[in-house]
């Protein structure tokens, strides 16, 4: 990313603004550093089920996400963990992860895109519903 204020302001609003952004026209709510919201913004949000959605929305729940776009000796890796947290922090222990590699193309931006990948096959591999469940049941224990 350059350096050049307009963009970087123009992005850090984005980022703001549209972090809770879904292909599926519903608001996602997440739980991710900045960097992994900076590459779904810049890829067009979650591919996410409006199902799922309207799941993480009705029970307060949000996608917590984990990964890392990263360049190694030329080799691009992007790798994803999509679980589900409760506004008071609470997270389920239901994980699913992703990994994408290409030893052909080793870039930065290669990289975001084999992350996004690896995102979007993690949240389409969870159990949205079992993974609420057990929030719920551990917020009910405390």
């Amino acid at each position: 990313m350059s350096d050049h204020p307009a963009r970087r302001t123009a992005l850090l609003v984005g980022l703001l603004c549209a972090a809770t952004l879904a292909r599926a026209g519903c608001s996602v709510p997440e739980h991710a550093a900045s960097d992994i919201r900076e590459v779904v913004v810049q890829h067009g949000g979650y591919e996410i089920s409006a199902a799922k959605c309207e799941l993480l929305n009705w029970q307060n729940l949000r996608l917590a996400v984990t990964g890392e776009a990263a360049v190694l000796s030329d080799v691009s890796i992007g790798w994803a963990t999509v679980r589900l947290i409760s506004s008071n922090n609470v997270v389920s222990s239901q994980v699913q992860t992703s990994t994408y590699v290409n030893r052909f193309a080793g870039s930065s931006e290669v990289a975001g895109e084999l992350l996004i990948r690896a995102i979007n096959d993690a949240v389409a591999g969870l159990d949205f519903e079992l993974a609420a469940q057990e929030v719920k049941r551990k917020m009910a224990n405390r």
